[in-house]
């Protein structure tokens, strides 16, 4: 489960880098920052451990662990 949402999270962020690429007139410029900080931090290790500690935390009948 866990390994799924990392996997569907780096596609996210390489669709996300794709979009980001497409962007180039002046007026798409903030939009482009944008999306780039929201790669980035999808991208960041520290999303990654948070996203595995969701995860973790819910066993697999979907209530959580305590």
């Amino acid at each position: 489960m866990v390994f799924s949402f990392i996997s569907d999270t780096k596609r996210a962020v390489g669709l996300l880098k794709q979009y980001q690429s497409s962007l180039t007139s002046p007026e798409e410029q903030a939009l482009k920052t944008s999306v780039e900080k929201v790669s980035s931090i999808f991208g960041s290790h520290l999303f990654q451990a948070l996203l595995g500690e969701v995860c973790f935390g819910v066993n697999s009948n979907g209530s959580q662990n305590k």
